[in-house]
């Protein structure tokens, strides 16, 4: 811009601006006080400035040293007076008193300063300066001795910036009385906010209006009623992306006032507007005064809505007859390389079609379109833009020309579109965590997590996944894509290639040509090039192994946006992982109890059978031996015989008969008979009969014995359940009664036993509660060693309920 066209501010604040910067260099450059003072006076003296030096004696006391002459200028003191000052903040306007005592305590502390303040001249004008100052220390570098300043006349430069305010406050005025209301329309109610002031411009009160679209709607004039409806229709539809509508209302006083409507709707996330909001404007003196200005006026409009924005009119060939400043700035050119042209910058063809259409479609009744493009400036850079095009016609209808206004969007798109990505790639994220959650085999897994990887990330050479081996502190390379089997196995240690860098730093990390990093493992020193991108696999700071993926780096490389994806999907495979192996080692721990289980089960069986054995032939056959002895001595107990021998024989014959009862019934507990003999089911009714008997509580027994019968472990197995479960029931759940059932069909047995007692709460269970703790896990492992389950269903006051289901 040139001096001619800049404003009085304008060249106020830039003068203003270059004496601060004068002002500025004196200060920084300013000499030592015992060498270069009276050439520092010199220099001042010949500079727009007032310069001054101020001498600080050891008790902090500061004495004007001297001022230059042009000095007294702004206070219209001589020098003299000025030196012969005792306290100079004499000079200084009262308000600013503390600010300056803050200035010169920064001064005396050794730190230069500058304020603004004001100054009392001597004729009792009030003057604006800005005073820049700097300290000089003595020669030990121990105190302050000298203060050196330069202070400019910002007088006028002040004037103007309150003029300015005044202007502002002004414009603002202006906006308010500009006769705009607000109006809010919810489209599923029909309510409808409307602004106080947006009624009085028609007469009413705000009582005498309801808030309601039909309420505002029969104030419209009905030669525009169906083309307001059409606009809505249209902006509600999405067929145009803003509401805009000048029409006629009816006011209070039968008078006809024209309004400008302009309005956005809002959408949900499928795109339907569910409310408009807007505001009306009172265009009645415009529309009055258009048929004789309507040219003038629209020219006006181009250049003042949005004179910060590009700018520019042009005839339906494409002739340019206006562009603005920031139009030419914008492509590099001058105003008279422009006008007078029908230059087009270079335009994607898809968008300048794009545009000719919008352009084309314009007409009287619809003369205003929108659209967005890209265009490539002369350095090769695609920038986007946004344009907004008004066709011009004059009161006969006929075309005059289009007028303009774009701006550059192109940051906005940009981040559009990173935020796009983004969405994508967080809904990609999603997808892939529940895929990974659904796999619990560690080589499933690993595939899957190749696929997603290389999906996600666009890497068309593939990839490869290395796991950690703490034994060995090697990477190993367990899962590839597109790379040959013979890599598989191949190890690298932590810190070499991509993969040893990223398990290091536990960050990701890309190289945009593998071939050439000085970094690469010499294993793949003979790769092709390629652009290479390591994700950490790592859970909770800990690092399962390297996800790498390559792309042709001709067609693609690795970026931030890469990096800000690859740490959101670290935690995703490695938590996987860890699950994976986790569940196999459960799984491989649970074999092996199942196995122990099994084998304790069985040598548990054969000890019984072993300790019934040896009860019935050692002990048993003992007991009847002594038996038979005690009755041959009592048939040769005489009547001669004292009656105590007949008492202490006749008590051992007892005793014999209760050790004998009782070794049967400990033979029975370990291994009853009736299981071996006769199977399941009488084993079932002998053990339930004898469990009421002792609790005394009922216990039926439903069902038949399966055929074919069931193997021996298996009986055992069932039989041992149930008597553990009639056990719990005897010991805690102060029922009366048990049902127990055996159903068997071709392919499963179902034993279920279930009591009328106390119950109790599965989810609170602990190992210290009364309630049943090992038997339950007893009866489920016992389950397991033939291959069935064991569910149990109990609730506090209504029962317990115990089902074994056996595959044949």
């Amino acid at each position: 811009m040139s001096d001619a066209d800049k404003t009085r501010s304008q060249l106020l604040q830039e003068l203003a601006e270059a004496r601060r910067q004068i002002a500025e260099l004196k200060a920084a450059s300013a000499p030592a006080p015992n060498d270069n003072a009276e050439r520092y006076r010199i220099v001042s003296e010949l500079t727009a400035d007032r310069a001054y030096a101020i001498a600080v004696d050891p008790t902090g006391t500061l004495a004007p040293a001297w001022v230059s002459d042009i000095f007294t200028s702004i206070t219209g003191y001589s020098i003299d007076e000025i030196l012969a000052q005792q306290d100079w903040s004499t000079l200084i306007h009262s308000d600013d008193l503390p600010g300056m005592s803050a200035h010169y305590a920064a001064l005396c502390a050794g730190r230069p300063d500058a304020r603004e303040f004001r100054v009392i001249a001597k004729s009792g004008e009030t003057r604006w300066v800005r005073n820049h100052a700097r300290p000089v220390w003595d020669e030990d570098q121990s105190r302050v001795v000298l203060i050196y300043g330069a202070t400019q006349d910002i007088t006028e430069y002040k004037r103007a910036e309150e003029a300015l305010r005044e202007n502002k406050r002004q414009y603002a005025l202006a906006v308010n009385a500009g006769k705009v209301g607000v109006w809010n329309w919810n489209l599923a109610t029909g309510e409808m906010y409307l602004d106080p002031i947006l009624k009085a411009m028609l007469g009413y009160r705000d009582d005498e209006i309801r808030n309601y679209m039909n309420e505002w709607g029969r104030l419209v004039h009905p030669d525009d009623i169906n083309m307001m409806i059409e606009e809505t229709r249209a902006h509600i539809a999405g067929e145009k992306p803003e509401y805009e509508c000048e029409h006629r209302m009816m006011h209070k006083d039968g008078s006809i006032r024209w309004f400008m409507t302009r309005g956005t709707a809002l959408r949900d996330k499928d795109g339907n507007a569910y409310t408009i909001a807007g505001t009306d404007t009172d265009i009645t003196e415009r529309k009055r005064a258009e048929e004789a200005l309507r040219e003038s006026e629209a020219r006006y409009r181009a250049v003042i809505e949005d004179q910060t924005e590009f700018i520019c009119r042009f005839k339906s060939d494409g002739t340019l007859t206006f562009v603005n400043r920031a139009y030419c700035d914008y492509h590099s050119k001058s105003c008279e390389e422009i006008i007078g042209s029908t230059f087009i910058p270079v335009i994607p063809d898809e968008d300048y079609q794009n545009a000719r259409r919008s352009i084309a479609a314009l007409t009287p009744q619809n003369p205003v379109g929108t659209f967005e493009l890209r265009v490539i400036l002369t350095g090769g850079e695609t920038r986007w833009q946004r344009w907004t095009v008004r066709a011009i016609y004059d009161p006969s209808g006929a075309f005059v020309e289009f007028q303009s206004v774009g701006r550059d969007i192109t940051e906005r798109k940009r981040a559009e579109e990173a935020l796009a990505r983004r969405t994508r790639a967080l809904a990609a994220l999603r997808e892939t965590a529940l895929d990974f959650g659904a796999e619990l085999e560690l080589p499933s897994l690993l595939r899957r997590v190749m696929t997603h990887a290389v999906d996600l990330f666009d890497a068309d050479r593939g990839g490869a996944i290395y796991l950690y081996e703490p034994g060995e502190d090697v990477l190993r390379l367990t899962e590839s894509s597109h790379m040959s089997k013979g890599y598989t196995g191949t190890t690298l240690r932590p810190g070499e290639g991509v993969a040893g860098r990223v398990f290091q730093t536990r960050q990701p990390f890309a190289v945009n040509d593998y071939s050439v990093w000085e970094g690469r493992a010499a294993i793949y020193a003979g790769a092709p090039p390629a652009s290479v991108l390591g994700i950490p696999l790592s859970w909770q700071e800990r690092v399962f192994g390297v996800l790498d993926l390559y792309a042709d780096p001709l067609k693609r490389t690795f970026g931030p946006d890469d990096l800000w994806l690859a740490e959101m999907f670290a935690a995703l495979p490695a938590l996987a992982i860890r699950n994976a192996r986790l569940f196999e080692e459960v799984r491989r721990q649970r074999e092996q109890l199942r196995t122990l289980t099994v084998q304790l089960s069985e040598a548990e069986e054969s000890e019984r059978r072993r300790l019934a054995a040896a009860l019935h032939d050692l002990v048993g056959q003992s007991l009847t031996v002594l038996g038979i002895n005690l009755k041959i001595i009592e048939t040769q107990v005489t009547g001669t015989t004292p009656k105590e021998v007949h008492a202490y024989l006749g008590d051992s014959m007892g005793l014999v008969k209760q050790i004998t009862e009782n070794v049967r019934e400990v033979m029975v507990d370990l291994r009853p008979p009736v299981l071996d003999d006769y199977g399941l089911m009488v084993a079932l009714h002998w053990y339930g009969d004898r469990i009421a008997t002792r609790a005394g509580i009922t216990v039926d027994v439903a069902g038949e014995e399966p055929v074919p019968p069931l193997p021996g472990p298996i009986n055992d197995v069932l039989f041992r359940i149930a008597q553990e479960a009639l056990t719990n029931v005897t010991k805690h759940a102060q029922a009366t009664q048990v049902k127990i059932a055996l159903i068997s069909d071709d392919a499963t047995i179902r034993l279920g036993i279930e009591d009328n007692g106390v119950g109790f709460d599965l989810r609170h269970r602990t190992e210290i509660d009364e309630r049943p703790h090992w038997g339950v896990i007893t009866m489920i492992e016992r389950a397991e060693t033939i291959g069935g389950r064991c569910r149990i269903e109990s609730q506090p006051g209504q029962g317990t309920r115990v089902t074994v289901e056996v595959a044949r």
